[in-house]
């Protein structure tokens, strides 16, 4: 009787996001991957790139399985680009942007993740790449977006990254350079991945899901409060953009599995394993329209030959 009582109590008091189905009620949008929390031996920080580190892990096969779902909506074809916020600080969105980033890449997409979080810029971190010249310089006028875009040791993959430049207001961002960016972006790439700042960080978020359209919200499994997720998704709404799905981040291990598709529909297209059962980095891919040739390998991976001579991110002999 006891275990009711609390059970009740904590179904009308407590207003954090436990389970995949809070967080689906909560946004009105399908739970796409529930990914568990990095705690295998050694720990792992917060800017661990888990796709490549432990690519058997629980967490990586749900960022694949994220890529999966997202590619059934149209994620590579009709949905070019996809803004990537979470209702609060904290909850995880640019480690989903790097792994996502890598699952789409290892499928064989062309993948750009941009850093549109200038106050707290993280993504360069996870691949390793300079901080600058990226995108709030290319938005005033200081660079060409062609020396702002990074090649990474992971073929099909780049990154624009942002250094920490709390100056850039949302009136920056809101620029028509900003859109041309995006367009520019798109018309070259598979898919473009957008690390914007949190909801309840300002207009920026805002802004970027009205340019792109599309969402993915990250929601964090017992910190997460349930107005904070239907806050954003109103900001979203009123932006005239939809959310196409949430991430369930640090998950529960009941959730990490419910809803994931058949191993067919998310194996990344190279799966070579060692005897001793080790994952190998995927085979290179051929480049058809490589945005440049430099590139800084992420900690702890071989650094892959230029492919292509020197070439400008557009494709066209430099």
């Amino acid at each position: 009787m006891a275990g009711v009582v609390v059970a009740y109590l904590r179904h009308h008091f407590d207003r954090r996001i436990r389970t995949r189905d809070d967080a689906a009620r909560a946004s009105g949008a399908p739970v796409l991957a529930a990914v568990p929390p990095l705690s295998w031996r050694g720990g792992a920080s917060a800017d661990t790139l888990v796709s490549i580190s432990a690519p058997a892990s629980a967490a990586a096969e749900q960022y694949r399985t994220l890529r999966a779902n997202l590619a059934a909506q149209g994620l590579g074809s009709s949905i070019r680009a996809l803004v990537v916020t979470s209702p609060a600080k904290g909850e995880g969105k640019s480690s989903t942007v790097a792994n996502l980033a890598v699952a789409c890449a290892n499928s064989g997409l062309k993948t750009l993740a941009v850093s549109a979080d200038p106050r707290r810029p993280t993504l360069h971190g996870f691949f390793d790449v300079a901080s600058g010249p990226g995108l709030p310089e290319v938005l005033r006028g200081q660079a060409p977006l062609s020396a702002a875009i990074f090649m990474t040791a992971i073929p099909g993959l780049y990154v624009l990254p942002s250094r920490p430049d709390p100056a850039t207001g949302s009136d920056l961002l809101a620029s028509h350079r900003l859109q041309e960016v995006l367009a520019e972006a798109a018309a070259h790439a598979d898919v473009v991945l957008v690390d914007v700042t949190s909801i309840a960080d300002g207009a920026d978020a805002s802004i970027l899901a009205r340019l792109v359209g599309t969402c993915l919200l990250v929601v964090e499994a017992d910190h997460t409060d349930r107005r904070a997720v239907a806050r954003a998704t109103t900001t979203v709404a009123h932006a005239g953009a939809r959310i196409v799905g949430t991430v369930l981040n640090r998950a529960n291990a009941a959730d990490e599995t419910a809803g994931v598709p058949d191993r067919a529909d998310h194996r990344p297209v190279f799966d070579f394993t060692t005897a001793n059962g080790h994952k190998l980095p995927e085979p290179p891919l051929v480049l058809t329209r490589p945005w440049g040739d430099r590139f800084t390998p992420p900690r702890g991976l071989p650094s892959p030959r230029p492919q292509g001579g020197s070439t400008t991110w557009e494709g066209e002999e430099a």
